[in-house]
């Protein structure tokens, strides 16, 4: 039999934890219910007295954190202390022998106490301690007898010394408020300071099953087997997510079943090949594990049922190629967002909840599951995870999820692995999803389904984030079946410069140089004439994800066609610029402080948009760098070594017949043997013999009578880079040297140093200043190999560098700051010739954090202002940079010790009504007169100590994202019209993100409507992407040539996923001729039916007879709640255009409102337009129809049936718990049955009735719901 006290010590980063064997233990191992399991425990902290965590295994692994452990570790070291300092309660010391008549039992009672009963039952020790004191003293002021008061004071001071060390315990310091009346024996005060968390042999994670014990209960609701529980926690705003799965309510029998078919499958190693099919790979485990289960049970001779062995089986193959409980809290649809944190094993995870807003969850991933998860996570997306490539952005697809996966690793997370999971919603919104949640009221579902049947023009208005693509989408699913659907967006132009990783390691190149390339090598041609192909070499570049932050992520495609029209320049005040068509978008801080699109052609000089602050330039050391192949054919290399004399030994007939056929004479081939040389072009013909040897050891020289030879292997250390740097800042060639002007004394040493290293000799140039390493060699390697070219105008950081690791850059920066860099009082300052060169060395700051700004040429000496100027960058280059002379280095330490009050350049400009909530929410913290008075702005750590502590809501929310995003919100300074401009547009597709990084500038990019998920319900969709640019160098359909494109492919409905430029025309003109006789509809920016008007007349200079054209405009705006707290989505307002107007539609009543929202009812309301029959839309639409022409009645009655209709669905889905009767698949079946019975009444009756129509309706309903076992 195994001892009962056998344990292991783990380690885990710098905790210690012990782990505790109790299979064969006759009790729970339970420290807040079994008194032998605590004095056990006691024991073992005792001999392990640093344990930070501990964990008793007996079939389920039961887990007590750091606090706990460390409660009963300080009672083991007071009782380890005791008995070391026996001396101090010794019969002896007590003089027990003379004082026996009053000592004697109770110095029995006292070593039972401290010696057994602390171990088993301290608070028991504690109590009968503190009790025996008590008595102790009253009954020595009380009988006063002279003989036994000095033992009795003996036995006062040893049980003061005992109860002393207990007072300070964290233990009693806790239990105190329970202890009065306390009943020695019993265990309820330990329930309160002890509970473990509990998982199962075969999971990882480990789940906080108890409920909490002050926890209101808020909302219950079941997903599958499992059930969730929303707790709300007095002192904190933060909600619990309590889950209690099935795995943690299975029998004893099941448990030991599921974990030996776990430890069975886990012996079977999933290989790549497997994990590119996940989900044929499931079904395979799921067959396997089944089989497997049903065979361990009827060998064990346990009993299952069809239901339970399902039930495990599901459970098994989550715990084996699943996600564990991720896969749980995905598949509720109420979870927005996943994430998990480092270190783990200690922190729960959280989530994003509909309902709920962020809530914490009973859920403790380990370190083990982290690592699983990373594993399966490289196998799915064939992309590496480690120390080189620390950041995986991918998607999974789960039984009933579909999720966006981030994962950063060390470096680039210290303490390890953490986890984003975003559940994507595939599924296209409906009305009846909107009436559900209250964005829109049945009855103004009902109209909307009534315009978009009778063929209407409509136009989606709203701010920022209001909803109105989500609405557009809902529209797209109104659309009956039989007709073709044409959905038109734009995409992105240009050859812009930016960073991309490939082959895991970053290089530089343009937009256009990235698709090109990999379109030529495969592509397919659409029918709308994009050239578009996949991703095939996991080329990954720079995004913005939904919090704000920059990522390496992999495009799904490369996309371009060709546009002819204007372009947009924008530069910025740090010096960053782009060009971008009118109708592209980049991003800017909005109304309610979120991080929101904004329109090229909306913005104006003043107004910020989003550049990176930092790029995760995260890249392995690379050591050296070969130049092997790159001398191979260069006529007069020679190569020398103890390679080279190997292979003229063992190759020597193999030379000679190589010299041979080269033209070398027999007198210069015996020559190289002699002079222990080989030509680098014969290397290259023993190379192609593959059974050469490795040259890559020796050293190579070019011109057969150059004395000094460099290694073929070049080292890139520190110093190397540094003289590179030194190069790029002020450095030239000479016809056989490498000069560099170098004035100070560190900088020459750099230089000595480097020539030293290649045994090479230095001159002193003949200006006196610059230092010549006179070698031919060497700058062959520079210029012909590593790239180091140009003159004071047209160097660059070659593009390698971005491939190096983050200490190399750091040395080659150095380099060109020490040659170039000056250092101020205010600022480090740097002016170059090279425009080019300074946008180099913009981007690979960025590595560091660090802001360089750049401004304009001075005329006097031809150079570029460049400065760093903010503390924090300036703290930053002092750190991870530096400079080498001496006297710099002083000022630099003097600018670094600055205290900055404000930053300048590190903040943001929020609205007026973002001001004033937060002047309302902080009161007197938020100064008024700073902010809104003066209207200041607000620096982010400002921002960031203000709203600490706040509680979550969305303004909060949003400006926690600001203060931690990765983002700098730089102003324009100057914008300028480029008219005319033809040329290629490119486009990458970055699902998730929608975003990505191009000349530092963090553009827009993504299609918006549904369309495949549209495509797969049956809809004849065809998607258009046309021209929506960005930076220089692209071509592609204009949005506006596309439109009308749309005109000439049929009888098609029309979809405009924004309305935003030239295409604007291209659509009024779609809408005047009825994109033939269909609906067309879109969305614009506009808060107002008024403010669309404006928009699209000022703005996008649509004449206004034109204007006409629009018979619909809804309206969605946000609504706040009164505390600021909440925020919800909702129409606002559903307007018809007046035909009668000439000039102003609002001064000629051309604006006729037909549903209005009201606060106080939260609803859109008819208006008496409505209600009395006075819409000109309407009445057209009833015009085309035989029942409906002059009847008002019928109509109002139609439209009233599909509110009822809409409503219904919803009711539906109430009392059946059946959500999926709103989704996309069955409201478009119910839509079509709807279009079916009205034909079959019409035939039959003659009228459309309404009061027959909903009855058939709704007893197919019925019938469908029994059909899908609801009912």
């Amino acid at each position: 039999m195994a001892d009962e006290n056998s344990y292991e010590v783990l380690h885990e980063g710098e905790e210690t934890i012990l782990r505790v064997n109790a299979e064969n233990w006759l009790t729970v191992p339970s420290l807040e219910d079994d008194p032998i399991t605590m004095s056990r425990t006691m024991d073992m902290l005792i001999e392990v007295s640093q344990t930070a965590r501990l964990i008793f295994s007996q079939k389920r692994d039961y887990e007590y954190d750091f606090n706990q452990t460390r409660m009963l570790a300080e009672v083991a070291l007071i009782y380890n202390r005791l008995v070391k300092e026996k001396d101090i309660i010794s019969f002896e010391r007590l003089d027990v022998e003379h004082g026996d008549r009053y000592l004697n039992t109770k110095y029995a009672k006292l070593k039972n106490l401290l010696f057994t009963t602390m171990k088993s039952d301290p608070l028991a020790c504690y109590v009968e301690l503190t009790r025996m004191l008590r008595e102790e003293r009253t009954t020595l002021e009380k009988f006063k007898d002279p003989m036994a008061a000095p033992y009795q004071l003996k036995l006062i001071n040893v049980l003061s010394y005992a109860i002393g060390l207990f007072d300070r315990t964290k233990m009693i310091i806790l239990a105190k408020p329970y202890l009065p009346g306390y009943i020695v024996g019993t265990r309820d005060v330990y329930k309160k300071l002890f509970s473990p968390v509990i998982k199962p042999d075969f999971m990882y994670t480990k789940l906080m099953g108890t409920y909490p014990i002050d926890g209101e209960e808020l909302d219950n609701y079941s997903i599958g087997q499992s059930e969730v529980t929303i707790f709300k926690i007095p002192d904190t705003i933060q909600y619990i997510y309590h889950l209690n799965p099935p795995e943690f309510n299975l029998s004893e029998e099941h448990y030991e079943l599921l974990d030996l078919s776990r430890r069975i499958m886990a012996e079977h190693q999933p290989g790549k090949e497997e994990f590119t099919d996940p989900e044929r790979m499931r079904q395979v485990f799921y067959s396997v594990g089944r089989d497997l289960l049903e065979e361990l049970a009827n060998f064990r001779n346990i009993r299952l049922s069809q239901d339970d062995l399902a039930e495990l089986t599901q459970i098994l193959v989550r715990y084996t190629i699943g996600f564990g409980l991720i896969e749980v809290l995905l598949s509720d649809e109420k979870i927005q967002d996943v994430t998990i944190n480092s270190p783990m094993g200690h922190i729960p995870m959280f989530i994003v909840h509909a309902d709920w807003g962020e809530c914490k969850t009973n859920i403790i991933p380990t370190p083990a599951e982290a690592e699983s998860w990373a594993s399966k996570l490289r196998l799915i997306s064939a992309r590496p995870l480690d120390e080189a490539n620390p950041i995986l952005d991918t998607e999974i697809e789960l039984p009933g999820a579909r999720a966006r996966v981030g994962v950063i690793a060390p470096p680039l997370n210290p303490s390890g692995l953490a986890y984003a999971f975003r559940r994507h919603r595939d599924k296209p919104w409906t009305l009846g999803l909107f009436v559900k949640n209250g964005m829109i009221n049945a009855l103004g579902a009902g109209l909307l389904s009534f315009l978009i049947d009778g063929n209407r023009t409509l136009l989606i208005a709203g701010t920022r984030s209001a909803g109105k693509t989500s609405l557009l989408g809902s529209v797209l699913t109104e659309i009956s079946r039989r007709y073709r659907v044409i959905t038109i967006e734009d995409s992105v132009t240009g050859d812009s410069e930016m960073i991309v990783r490939k082959n895991g390691e970053f290089i530089r190149t343009t937009i256009g140089k990235l698709v090109d390339e990999a379109i030529e090598k495969e592509s397919i041609l659409t029918t709308t004439g994009h050239e578009a192909t996949i991703n095939s070499e996991n080329v990954e570049v720079f995004a913005m994800n939904k919090k704000g932050k920059i990522t390496i992520t992999k495009p799904s495609s490369f996309i371009r066609h060709k546009v002819s029209k204007p372009v947009f320049n924008i530069k910025t005040r740090s010096g960053r610029k782009l060009k971008v068509t009118g109708d592209h978008s980049l991003f800017m801080v909005g109304e309610d402080a979120e991080i929101a699109e904004a329109k090229v052609n909306e913005l104006k000089i003043g107004d910020r948009i989003a550049v990176p602050k930092v790029l995760p330039l995260v890249n392995n050391v690379k050591e050296r760098f070969s130049v092997l192949d790159r001398i191979l054919d260069i006529e007069n290399a020679f190569i020398r070594g103890e390679n080279t004399n190997n292979a003229l030994k063992e190759f020597s007939d193999e030379i000679y017949s190589f010299g041979i056929s080269r033209n070398y004479s027999k007198h210069t081939i015996k020559g190289w043997e002699k002079r222990k040389v080989l030509p680098a072009k014969i290397v290259k013909d023993l190379i192609e013999l593959r059974s050469a040897p490795d040259f890559a050891g020796d050293y190579f020289k070019i011109g057969e009578n150059s004395v000094r030879m460099l290694p073929i292997n070049v080292n890139l250390s520190n110093n190397f880079l540094t003289f590179l740097g030194l190069w790029i800042a002020d450095g030239s060639y000479d016809k056989c040297s490498v000069i560099i002007s170098c004035n100070d004394k560190e900088d020459r040493e750099v230089v000595s140093n480097v020539a030293k290293e290649f045994g090479l000799e230095i001159k002193m140039h003949s200006d006196g200043v610059s230092y010549m390493i006179n070698s031919k060699t060497l700058k062959l390697v520079m210029q012909d190999i590593l790239g180091f070219t140009g003159d004071a105008y047209t160097k660059r950081i070659p593009k390698w560098i971005f491939g190096l690791g983050i200490e190399q850059i750091s040395s080659i920066l150095k380099g060109i700051f020490t040659g170039d860099g000056c250092v101020t009082n205010k600022e480090i300052g740097i002016n170059l010739s090279s425009e080019n060169l300074l946008k180099d060395m913009q981007t690979i700051l960025l590595a560091f954090g660090i802001i360089l700004r750049t401004g304009k040429r001075i005329k006097r000496d031809n150079t570029i202002r460049a400065a760093i100027s903010s503390l924090d960058s300036i703290q930053k280059f002092s750190r991870y940079i530096g400079i080498l002379q001496k006297y710099k280095s002083e000022r630099l330490a003097k600018l670094c010790s600055k205290v900055s009050t404000h930053d300048t350049t590190d903040n943001f400009k929020l609205s007026l009504n973002t001001r004033n909530e937060l002047s309302r929410i902080l009161k007197e913290k938020f100064s008024r007169t700073d902010y809104i008075t003066r209207e200041n702005s607000l620096g982010r750590k400002k921002l960031a100590s203000l709203i600490e502590g706040q509680t979550k809501s969305v303004l909060p929310d949003n400006l926690n994202i600001l203060a931690k995003c990765d983002l700098l919100f730089d102003e324009i300074s100057e914008i300028s019209r480029i008219d005319n401009y033809n040329d290629y547009v490119y486009d990458l597709s970055v699902p998730g993100c929608e975003s990505f990084v191009c000349e530092n500038i963090v553009a827009h990019n993504t299609l918006e409507l549904p369309g495949r998920a549209l495509r797969e319900l049956g809809y004849n969709i065809q998607q258009m992407k046309v021209a929506s640019a960005m930076s220089k160098g692209t071509q592609e359909v204009s949005a506006d040539e596309g439109i009308r494109t749309t005109l000439r492919l049929g009888d098609s409905a029309l979809i405009v996923g924004e309305i935003r430029s030239l295409e604007a025309k291209a659509l009024y003109e779609a809408m005047r001729v009825g994109a033939l006789a269909n609906v067309v509809a879109g969305t614009i920016h506009g808060d107002s039916p008024y403010g669309v008007f404006d928009r699209v007349v000022n703005d996008l200079e649509v004449p206004k007879t034109s204007f006409k054209a629009t018979d619909i405009i809804v309206v969605c705006n946000p609504i706040r709640s009164p505390d600021g707290m909440h925020r919800w989505r909702r129409v606002t307002s559903i307007t018809e255009i007046r035909k009668f107007w000439t000039e102003d539609p609002l001064v000629e009543h051309g604006f006729v409102d037909l549903m209005k929202y009201d606060a106080i009812t939260d609803q859109l309301v008819p208006t008496d337009a409505l209600i009395n029959g006075e819409s000109d839309i309407l009445k057209g639409i009833a015009g085309s129809v035989k029942d409906w022409a002059g009847n008002w009645d019928a109509v109002w009655d139609n439209i009233e049936l599909r509110a009822r209709m809409k409503q219904a669905l919803v009711d539906y889905s109430g009392k059946t718990h059946d959500s999926d009767l709103l989704e996309a698949d069955f409201s478009v079946l119910a839509n079509d049955e709807f279009h079916r019975i009205s034909e079959i009444v019409k035939d039959e009756t003659g009228v459309l009735d309404s009061k027959v129509i909903f009855f058939r309706w709704n007893e197919w309903m019925k019938t469908m719901i029994k059909k899908r076992g609801k009912i």
